[in-house]
C-alpha cells in the first residue's frame, strides 16, 4: 500500500514538473515574441573633417555617443566623418538608419537579435537588396581603388534610389577580397556606406580619398 502510494506521488510530481516546464517554456516564448520599440540616437558630428591628428578624438567622441544604441544619421556631413561613424556603429550598434537628403529613412544594417518595432516610414529592404555580389568569384588583391565619384557621374539620376542601385551594380564589378580598399570621389554618402558595408570581412582596411591629389583617410579601426 505504501509502495503504491509512493508510485502515485512520484507520477504526480513528474506530471506537475512537466506542466511547469511547458508553462515556463511558453512564458519564455511569449517574452521573446514581444517586440521592443526602437529609439534612435542622433549623434552630434562635426560639419568639417578634423585634422589627421584629431581623428582619434573624433572616434572616441562618436563611440561615447552611440555605443550600444540604435543610430540614425543624415547625409549632410563630410563623407569621411560618416564613414568613420559607420565603422564604429557597425561594430558596436544594433542598427543604423540613414536619413537621405531626399527624405527617405533607410535601414542600412540590422544586427538586432530580437524582434523590434520601427517607425512605419523606415525602409527596411532597400539596403539589403544591394548586397548581391559574390566576393569569392574574384581573386585576392593587395589593393583596390573604386572611383565612386566617376561611377555616380555616369548614372541617370531621374530616380535617386534607382541611380544608387545602378551605381552599386557598376561598383560591384570591381569588388574583390583585398588587403586595402580605397573608395574615392564625390558621390552620395548612401552609396559610400553601401560599398563600405559590403567590404567588411572582405578587406582588412577601408580608406576614403576625396580625389587623386588628396591624402587618403583610413576609415576602419579596431575598437
Amino acid at each position: 500500500m505504501i509502495e503504491f502510494r509512493m508510485v502515485l506521488i512520484s507520477n504526480y510530481m513528474l506530471q506537475k514538473n512537466k506542466i511547469n516546464d511547458e508553462e515556463n517554456a511558453s512564458n519564455e516564448d511569449d517574452k521573446i515574441l514581444i517586440p521592443a520599440a526602437v529609439a534612435y540616437v542622433t549623434p552630434k558630428l562635426p560639419e568639417n573633417l578634423p585634422d589627421e591628428n584629431d581623428i582619434a578624438d573624433l572616434r572616441k567622441n562618436i563611440t561615447l555617443q552611440i555605443q550600444g544604441e540604435a543610430v540614425e544619421v543624415g547625409e549632410n556631413y563630410p563623407v569621411a566623418v560618416l564613414m568613420i561613424l559607420f565603422d564604429i556603429a557597425y561594430q558596436l550598434c544594433p542598427e543604423l538608419v540613414v536619413r537621405l537628403n531626399t527624405g527617405e529613412r533607410i535601414l542600412i544594417f540590422d544586427h538586432q537579435s530580437v524582434p523590434v518595432l520601427r517607425d512605419n516610414d523606415i525602409i527596411t529592404d532597400v539596403g539589403a537588396g544591394f548586397s548581391i555580389f559574390e566576393f569569392n568569384k574574384k581573386k585576392y588583391a593587395d589593393k583596390i581603388n573604386i572611383d565612386l565619384g566617376k561611377i555616380w557621374e555616369e548614372q541617370n539620376k531621374s530616380d535617386y534610389l534607382s541611380a544608387i542601385k545602378a551605381a552599386m551594380g557598376v561598383a560591384q564589378k570591381q569588388f574583390a577580397p583585398c588587403q586595402v580598399a580605397v573608395l574615392r570621389g564625390v558621390a552620395p554618402i548612401f552609396l559610400f556606406l553601401l560599398v563600405q558595408r559590403d567590404f567588411y570581412g572582405k578587406s582588412a582596411e577601408i580608406w576614403y580619398e576625396h580625389g587623386k591629389s588628396t591624402e587618403a583617410i583610413k576609415i576602419t579601426s579596431s575598437l
